[in-house]
């Protein structure tokens, strides 16, 4: 055996291709686990975890999906807290995604391993799918896959190899119910199987009407799943999370509906279909990804389309008995675009009946899940299709691949810079709010972080701010004021109840008990003060309609050991030796009218190179200042405010105006004298 065959035979051996795998899925989906994080869903199961135990997922889970609390409890117990170990894992199951596919599709075509190899690569790296940096979530996602796809396989290897169907249709069975069970995104490549049966059996029978009927015939235990899971889902567990909207509407209005559906469809099936896959071959700008994130990107994409080349090179096609090339590879890819148009149009009814919109970004480029499997097929067939000359096909299926871990990479990166936003926010939050009175509603601005929902943002904040509590009663609820207004937060009128379930606990708050917060980045975070921030120019509908609600007071400002964002997960404290450090200490020393320290750190804030990113938020220093008599120090500062940002000066003017009031002295009336005259302040 030469060199050459030995290498060959390595890579084509389970293990090769395992190891390949992997390390095509690291490089788009690993690199970065050291620097990733918990995002959007992964939140409020790591309060669970806290609150309640592993034990508490069974109640989180119950109202929707009642089987996948089960697998939580058992993942939660092995993996804990740690942002890194969930990566790691979400990084294995998605390999094992890929695996158990490549594995499924060899039974259905064991003559075709380089093809069958090139359709389980598209899927590892399928670019429509960017979560999976949300670890926590996702990595369930794909062991449920992975049990899809034994379903798969283990069917056909029962239907070809009668004498071990006693093993593998129970298996078959037990796989596909437990997956179908746990998770209904993965609905539309159950009804997949029909066309796998016939695909598998008409090779041995030229009869369609007996092929039809021993399809019905090894269907029927799959089709007996299926009927005891529909009833089980519709009337027993209900659609608490998602109604099925569009059932209702083909009651209401068949036409318009029909119309609608059809539209929709058609829409979802090319962007999952063909536009993730033109995404993916755009590599990002430099001007917005940076030099060494570039530099390392093309070298993620030369890289994963080596690996890929390896992998295809080393699988070779097997003719069956008086077959011709170029007729294997025709009947072939018809044959898997015929599978792959099939399951694409299958895997849509999991979000068409809830009417929920299919995009490629974030958050809905989760409905893609269930249309990988179809998407991966039909790109296969069609090259094959198309590029018959074996090298052309090797080179484009190689540099497809390798731009779709490119592509995974850049998703990673944009998951890596939001942690570090992340932190920064919630180190704020503790330099700023030592302590909180429970019952707090926070609300904030539209989306202030990447990847994160009001959602989100309460399950790390109680996880901060009462990290002790074990009872199913939450002790502070955040609210983004776009989403939850005329909703959870029904009135802006104070006394008015706030209840909020959040799955396994509910929060009771009023809204004559609310924090108001602000940011917008690279802006510091703002607690938002009736006193400071009725003028504000930041502050936009619908905020303003809530600046009256807000009480910095709830603030513990005396707080004994004041909170910290758990350093398990976010680390050790930044330095301190930054704007927004000084900021937040200087605003809540305003807050507790303690003049000396605000003035004591304006010193050293003042002294850094880092400067305010909003001119607003110099005016705890302007205060401090003039209270402590410096008053041309006080007027320096309002005008490089005013300098900065002219549209600052209505805010400026009131300041002004409150320390003359507060002060009210000769010296204080002079200088607001001037600051109003440099200013242009009206009513002066």
């Amino acid at each position: 055996m030469t060199e050459v065959d030995r290498t060959r035979s390595v890579l084509s051996s389970p293990w090769g291709i395992a190891s390949l795998l992997l390390a095509i899925t690291f490089l788009g989906d690993g690199l970065l686990i050291p620097w990733l994080g918990f995002y959007w869903d992964d939140w409020p199961m790591m309060w669970f975890l806290r609150s309640l135990g592993p034990a508490g997922f069974r109640d989180v889970w119950a109202m929707d999906r009642p089987m996948l609390g089960w697998w939580f409890q058992l993942t939660t117990t092995l993996l804990g807290a740690q942002p890194w170990g969930w990566h790691l894992f979400a990084l294995l199951a998605r390999w094992l995604s890929s695996l158990t596919l490549w594995w499924a599709l060899s039974q259905l075509w064991p003559n075709h391993r380089r093809r069958v190899m090139l359709s389980a690569l598209l899927f590892a790296v399928y670019p429509g799918f960017q979560q999976i940096s949300i670890a926590v979530i996702y990595s369930h996602y794909f062991l449920v896959l992975s049990l899809v796809n034994i379903s798969l396989g283990t069917m056909v290897v029962a239907v070809r190899r009668s004498e071990q169907r006693w093993w593998a249709l129970p298996l078959s069975l037990l796989s596909g119910a437990l997956s179908l069970f746990t998770l209904e995104f993965f609905l539309g490549m159950e009804l997949a199987r029909p066309l796998i049966l016939w695909l598998v059996l008409r090779r041995d029978e030229r009869s369609p009407a007996r092929v039809f009927r021993r399809v019905l015939r090894f269907w029927s235990p799959y089709l007996l799943v299926l009927s005891v899971y529909l009833p089980w889902r519709v009337l027993l567990v209900g659609f608490r999370a998602y109604k099925p909207t569009l059932l209702q509407g083909l009651v209401g209005d068949a036409t318009q509906t029909a119309t609608v559906l059809v539209s929709t469809a058609l829409g979802d099936l090319w962007q999952a279909g063909v536009q993730a896959w033109l995404q993916a071959i755009r590599p990002p700008l430099v001007s917005e990804f940076g030099r060494l994130s570039t530099l390392i990107y093309w070298g993620v994409v030369g890289l994963g389309g080596l690996l890929a080349l390896a992998l295809l090179k080393g699988s070779t096609h097997v003719k069956q008995r008086g077959e011709q090339e170029g007729e294997g590879r025709s009947s072939w890819g018809m044959e898997a675009l015929g599978l792959g148009a099939f399951a694409l149009l299958a895997g849509g009814w999991p979000h068409w009946i809830p009417q929920l919109p299919l995009e490629l970004y974030f958050p809905f480029d989760r409905f893609t899940l269930g249309l990988m499997f179809g998407s991966s097929l039909l790109v296969a067939g069609v090259l094959d299709l198309l590029l018959r000359a074996r090298w052309p096909w090797l080179l484009v299926a190689a540099a497809l691949v390798g731009l779709s871990v490119g592509s995974h990479f850049e998703a990673a990166t944009a998951f890596r810079r939001a942690w570090n936003d992340q932190r920064a926010f919630f180190w704020q939050l503790a330099w700023r709010i030592p302590g909180l009175e429970p019952g707090t509603t926070v609300i904030t601005n539209e989306s202030p972080l990447p990847y994160l929902s009001d959602n989100s943002i309460t399950g790390a904040f109680n996880w901060m701010y009462a990290p002790g509590a074990r009872s199913r009663e939450l002790p502070y609820m955040v609210y983004d004021i776009d989403t939850r207004l005329g909703r959870g937060l029904k009135s802006t009128e104070p006394g008015i109840p706030i209840i909020q379930p959040y799955r396994a606990a509910t929060f009771r708050g009023s809204t004559s008990q609310v924090l108001v917060l602000f940011l917008a980045p690279p802006r510091c975070l703002h607690v938002v003060d009736p006193i400071l921030s009725d003028s504000s120019p930041l502050l936009g509908p619908p905020m303003s309609q809530v600046v009256a609600l807000s009480r910095p007071e709830l603030i513990r400002v005396n707080e004994e050991h004041g909170a910290r964002p758990p350093e398990t997960i976010f680390g050790p404290e930044p330095s301190r030796d930054s704007w927004c450090y000084y900021f937040q200490k200087a605003d809540l020393a305003r807050q507790q009218g303690d003049w000396e320290r605000v003035v004591a750190l304006g010193e050293k804030a003042f002294a850094l190179r880092d400067k305010p990113n909003d001119a607003s938020e110099r005016i705890p220093f302007i205060e401090g200042y003039a209270h402590m008599g410096r008053w041309a120090r006080a007027l320096e500062i309002t005008q490089e405010a005013f300098e900065h940002d002219s549209a600052v000066g209505r805010m400026l003017c009131r300041a002004w105006d409150r320390i003359e009031r507060d002060l009210a002295s000769e010296a204080a009336r002079e200088a607001a004298s001037q600051a109003r005259l440099d200013l242009g302040c009206s009513g002066g």
